[in-house]
């Protein structure tokens, strides 16, 4: 039976998931993307997908219990509404406070940014920001008892298992405020956490990044986290333009089989990787391909000619993917309600019950012909973006800046690296696109909302006009 005093705070946060919901109820389902059915099907037939780890497909086949996507989506809502409504009693004790805050933030994310749509998305994406929050509770939460600590720490192993880009962020983010504290500490400043709480998110990672190809291993019997890490990588060559040229300098004296192909290479990573006349499969496949395209990637790296190259196009790729904050554009296409579709065709296997309502789903175009709209948010979210970054630049170049807590200062560190790790690691590891920088920027006006409502009555003075002492 629940204890009395945890009743209370259940109830808020089965709320929050009810919010949290509202785009997978709208929509009338949840929302699919074209690797939907990858992920469906590794789970339910337990192999390991070429190019993503085999964790967020046995997810959706466990918390569906064989039965509905509604029940993965209904999981997904929870532990974001668990993690945030925890953040919000980091930074305000006082329950009522802390409640208040929460719901009406919830309410505001939902109604203008792409956090509701990235809960309702049977993808992985939404674990990114759920695994960043887990973090900062992991590492600043004073007042966690050893059952919220385990809560966390499942959390945090589960975001970076889902998804190879989640490992590496997380690692960056690690180790970029280990090296932040040391710097403090050694100037005498007081140390951004405990040690002990460090030493613990690290283990995590180490885990995670053991748990992927251990996961693998039992599966198919390869200690391996992904099969495709050299395609994805030469993509990355093709779109930098710099394959080109390193086929042009070495194909004279390396028998590479791409030297065939160096005059008509594809016209970019997604032709490379998925065109059924891509240089890829003409040589085999994928696994056939491995061991020549690490040795032309360590050319590209190891050769200083090309180090310029390299860092110049990583630097723009990161900005451009900054900059890619649309939402939902991927998801509006008549392609998830045709039969040639993955995500159709999982969904009509797996759960046949409800494939009339993926069909009639606004995703899909239902009976009345509603179908999704994403122009008026994208433009209410540039709004409210532009707007959290203009209060910021407030807060930080005039008076108020003094009663930014550490522990805000702390979570503003932690949530601005994380939005530009995000940006690096998948511009430059993957390809630029709004999904993957959509799934996390809804978190920075997550942030300007915590700074104002934890100093509210700071600001409001920005807005009251000083007394008339002669009055």
């Amino acid at each position: 039976m629940l204890r009395t005093a945890l009743l209370p705070k259940l109830l808020t946060i089965l709320l929050g998931t009810i919010i949290l919901l509202f785009v997978a109820f709208y929509n009338g389902y949840p929302l699919v993307y074209s690797d939907t059915g990858t992920y469906i099907q590794s789970g339910f037939e337990l192999f390991v997908p070429v190019d993503r780890p085999l964790t967020y497909g046995l997810f959706l086949r466990y918390t569906s219990l064989g039965f509905s996507p509604w029940l993965s989506v209904c999981w997904q809502a929870f532990f974001l509404a668990f993690a945030l409504f925890y953040l919000f009693r980091l930074l305000f004790p006082l329950t009522a406070r802390a409640q208040q805050c929460y719901w009406l933030s919830l309410f505001i994310l939902v109604s203008c940014t792409g956090m509701g749509w990235t809960v309702a998305l049977l993808m992985p994406d939404i674990f990114m920001s759920i695994g960043m929050i887990s973090l900062c509770l992991l590492l600043f939460d004073p007042t966690a008892s050893p059952r919220r600590m385990t809560a966390y720490s499942l959390l945090l192993l589960l975001s970076g298992s889902v998804h190879f880009s989640h490992l590496l962020i997380m690692s960056l983010l690690l180790l970029s405020l280990s090296l932040y504290d040391r710097w403090r500490v050694k100037r005498a400043i007081a140390s951004l956490f405990k040690r002990k709480r460090m030493i613990l998110a690290w283990t995590l990672n180490i885990v995670a990044w053991l748990a992927v190809p251990s996961l693998h291993y039992a599966v198919e019997g390869k200690f391996q986290a992904s099969k495709a890490s050299h395609v994805f990588l030469m993509g990355r060559l093709l779109d930098m333009g710099l394959l080109q040229k390193v086929l042009d300098d070495h194909c004279a004296t390396e028998n590479y089989q791409l030297c065939a192909y160096k005059d008509q290479l594809p016209a970019d990573s997604r032709k490379l990787h998925w065109d059924a006349e891509s240089p890829i499969y003409k040589a085999g496949g994928w696994e056939a391909t491995r061991e020549e395209y690490n040795r032309i990637l360590w050319k590209s790296v190891s050769r200083p000619q090309y180090w310029v190259k390299h860092i110049f196009e990583a630097g723009k790729s990161t900005a451009i993917q900054l900059s890619q904050i649309g939402i939902g554009n991927d998801l509006k296409t008549d392609w998830y309600g045709q039969p040639a579709s993955p995500p159709y065709q999982q969904i009509a296997k797996r759960f046949p019950g409800e494939f009339k309502q993926y069909q009639q789903s606004r995703q899909n175009t239902n009976l009345w012909k509603q179908s999704l709209d994403f122009d008026r948010l994208n433009t209410v979210f540039t709004a409210l973006l532009w707007l959290s970054v203009l209060w910021l630049i407030l807060i930080f170049t005039s008076h108020f800046r003094r009663y930014i807590s550490p522990l805000q200062w702390q979570l503003f560190i932690v949530f601005v690296l994380a939005i530009f790790f995000n940006a690096a690691v998948t511009a430059n590891l993957s390809v630029v696109a709004e999904r993957f920088q959509s799934r996390i920027i809804w978190t920075f006006p997550l942030l300007v909302l915590m700074l104002m409502a934890g100093n509210f009555s700071h600001w409001r003075s920005l807005f009251q006009l000083p007394e008339n002492k002669n009055k």
